[in-house]
């Protein structure tokens, strides 16, 4: 990751805090014991895609692109919406930077933290019963995070 100034590093998390999704989810592989794995997922939409790549640029994580044409085409006087979105290992990376800036997400992205910190990078292979269990207790909280809109 680039180094970012302070000011960065607070514009891109209220960017998150406002426009953005830290998710935490199964994933649809399951392993060879039949136990769900878990994925963790950022992403920023905006439809000011010059934004979006400015951030994409300044990190030098993720990708922009392209969200949805059809809703901007249906809609007449709608923009296109772009993303910027990134995985686990790029958020292994950024998020303990912006960590201190973030206020809406700040919870969320610790539970995401905590599961990434854990997780074997090998598919979820190798993993005991116990980290399991924590992964379900992560992966529930994140989710009534995000459902009611209160990550703090």
């Amino acid at each position: 990751m680039n180094n970012l100034t302070e000011t960065q590093k607070a514009y891109i998390a209220g960017f998150i805090d406002g426009e953005g999704t830290i998710s935490i989810s199964k994933t649809g592989y399951v392993s060879t014991s039949g136990e769900n794995n878990y994925t963790t997922l950022l992403r920023v939409g905006n439809t000011n895609k010059e934004v979006l790549e400015t951030i994409r640029n300044w990190t030098g994580l993720g990708y922009v692109k392209i969200f949805s044409t059809k809703w901007s085409t249906e809609r007449k006087n709608n923009k296109p919406l772009w993303k910027w979105q990134m995985a686990a290992n790029q958020m292994r990376e950024l998020l303990p930077v912006i960590l201190p800036y973030l206020l809406i997400k700040k919870r969320v992205a610790k539970l995401a933290l905590e599961l990434l910190g854990d997780k074997p990078r090998v598919r979820g292979r190798h993993v005991s019963q116990e980290l399991r269990e924590k992964y379900r207790i992560i992966v529930k909280e994140a989710q009534e995070l995000n459902q009611r809109g209160v990550s703090i």
